[in-house]
């Protein structure tokens, strides 16, 4: 029996050259010391470069591979493999490549949602390049952040309700882009304060806003367009 399954399964004996013990001692030192010079907490010792990612059902040591296709042609105008776990800052260095290659972008870029970042909106404005991002589902979510309303003039929010939410201050998003956040002063007599906020202690709610042009509605016609995946 122990035999037919050796067959079938193969040999479950180490490498010939990781069977000596001081020898395999000394490649998981030198593999630790690859780690901690690396300074995180996994390492491919075949893809140094790769990163642990979601790769179908489960998570494995990749890279992730960036394109950018004309709508029209159906062709590669942009292509990149990089190590960042996610697409969420990758918009606009794949637009940057588009610049590049073709000295303009097209008229409108359709991207995913993994692509949705305010910083990446933000800096992707700035650069003139339009850029179209699912808004998401909001039907579950009446105090979703798409449905309060920024009176410029007054230079405040407007909830579902239309309460006032006034200027407080103006913070640095994770040390990237500044947010202007806006707060309820009226929250303790709100029947809807912990719906806003999804928890009993919903009374100090925050509206925030991004600083800096984000794309709204889009006049259609015969655009130019490309897809970034």
């Amino acid at each position: 029996m122990e035999a037919a399954q050796v067959q079938e399964r193969g040999s479950y004996l180490l490498p010939e050259e990781l069977q000596d013990q001081t020898v395999r001692r000394q490649r998981i030192q030198e593999a630790l010391q690859m780690l901690a010079t690396a300074d995180r907490d996994h390492l491919h010792p075949g893809e140094p470069e790769a990163r642990l990612m979601k790769v179908g059902a489960g998570v494995a040591p990749a890279c992730n591979a960036q394109v950018v296709a004309d709508g029209a042609s159906g062709l590669l105008v942009a292509a990149q493999v990089v190590n960042a776990e996610t697409d969420n800052q990758q918009l606009v260095p794949m637009l940057d490549q588009v610049q590049e290659n073709l000295g303009a972008t097209a008229q409108e870029t359709l991207a995913d949602g993994g692509y949705v970042s305010a910083a990446e909106i933000a800096q992707a404005g700035t650069r003139g390049y339009e850029v179209l991002t699912p808004a998401g589902s909001e039907e579950d979510r009446p105090y979703h952040t798409s449905r309060f309303i920024y009176d410029e003039a007054r230079d405040c929010c407007l909830c579902p309700r239309g309460q006032v939410l006034s200027y407080e201050r103006t913070k640095t998003n994770r040390g990237k882009y500044p947010v202007r956040v806006y707060r309820c002063r009226n929250f303790r007599d709100c029947p809807c304060a912990a719906s806003a906020a999804g928890t009993p202690k919903a009374g100090n709610w925050r509206s925030a806003r991004t600083i800096g042009p984000w794309c709204g509605n889009v006049e259609k016609g015969k655009r130019r367009q490309s897809c970034c995946a």
